[in-house]
């Protein structure tokens, strides 16, 4: 990596592999469980409540700089024409 970038990028990368690799392992054996004692139904509803819940700070934050920008055909021509 260059200088001034992310000298932990390795370190976190690998971080947030296996806590995917486990969340992949322990998230099936936690769900049958739930589904044997409580029914598939509670299931649905858990993961329902759980996305609802993960959107709450997405819609909280207010200095969002994420915008969708759409361009009209014309504009990309432009930019393409500039970029030669």
């Amino acid at each position: 990596m260059g200088a001034g970038k992310d000298t932990h990028f390795g370190s976190t990368y690998s971080l947030i592999e296996i806590v995917g690799v486990v969340a992949g392992i322990i998230g099936p054996l936690i769900g049958g469980v739930l589904a044997d004692q409580f029914g598939t139904t509670s299931l649905y509803i858990m993961t329902i409540i759980c996305l609802l819940l993960s959107c709450i700070p997405f819609f909280m934050d207010k200095n969002r700089t994420h915008h969708a920008f759409v361009y009209q055909p014309s504009q990309i021509r432009q930019r393409v024409k500039q970029h030669k």
